[in-house]
């Protein structure tokens, strides 16, 4: 079995890779933008032809599926065909062919007092696990930590997506940030080196003594590598929670030792 990645970057699955395909940037690719917080849709010509071999994704699986011997005959549909399709109906006004022309849609809405629960209204509790006998709410499940133990939370930071453009920033930080007071009990200070520890592996970093946090509370950028070169996720459950089946990355408990006087 093999691995194989198609990218526009260097990231760290790249790195496990068997085979990297060069993926188009949005650049070098049409494309269409749905967006995530209203309803305007908009095609995205591209700028620039794509300056190595890139291939699109939809080539990618074509090609795929040619080498694999598939015939069904959606695979080898031309993708603006299929995603005019999938379109049909969907706007306000206008049609497709205006949109590739470049004119800016509006998707069609649900009316405004449409709501998908059993009551047809904005519901702030569900009456539906009310009905079957559950509780109403999401109930917050109080996390046990040790007296020598830290939650550790992870989030982005604005110049990575993931583990892409280190090539052009370089490497995410190799930090951890800690409450002031938390630093004072445990003579920390800033730049000082210390291992994040738990049973499933542990991570060095640097200290940035911050109020940005609180007490009990650490943070790391996500996605950063150890001093040494450990990988963050070491320390994190490969069990999803409960509720979504999230991964478990605001419930890590660590512990903190220095490596540095």
């Amino acid at each position: 079995m093999a691995m194989i990645v198609h990218e526009t970057h260097w990231t760290k699955t790249t790195q496990y890779a068997d085979v990297v395909l060069s993926a188009p940037t949005y650049l070098e690719k049409e494309d269409l933008v749905i967006p995530w917080s209203h309803n305007f849709v908009q095609y995205s010509a591209r700028a620039i032809a794509p300056i190595n071999d890139s291939r699109c994704e939809w080539w990618v699986m074509r090609e795929f599926a040619k080498r694999l011997g598939l015939t069904e005959n959606w695979l080898y549909e031309n993708p603006w065909r299929a995603i005019e399709l999938a379109h049909e109906n969907a706007f306000e006004e206008g049609c497709f062919e205006e949109l590739r022309l470049g004119k800016m849609l509006r998707l069609k809405m649900k009316p405004k007092d449409c709501y998908p629960t059993s009551s047809g209204k904005i519901e702030f509790y569900s009456t539906r696990a009310e009905k079957m006998g559950l509780k109403p709410l999401p109930t917050q499940v109080s996390l046990y930590v040790g007296e020598e133990q830290f939650v550790l939370l992870t989030s982005a930071t604005p110049k990575y997506t993931h583990t892409q453009f280190q090539e052009v920033y370089g490497p995410i930080p190799p930090v951890v940030t800690i409450n002031p007071q938390d630093a004072e009990k445990l003579n920390f200070q800033a730049g000082d080196e210390v291992m994040l520890a738990n049973e499933r592996g542990h991570v060095q970093m640097n200290v940035v003594v911050s109020n940005t946090v609180p007490e009990g509370v650490v943070w790391c950028p996500r996605l950063s590598e150890g001093l040494a070169g450990e990988p963050q996720n070491g320390l994190m459950s490969s069990v999803p929670q409960s509720i979504g089946s999230g991964p478990r990355f605001n419930s890590t408990k660590v512990t903190i030792q220095i490596l540095t006087e």
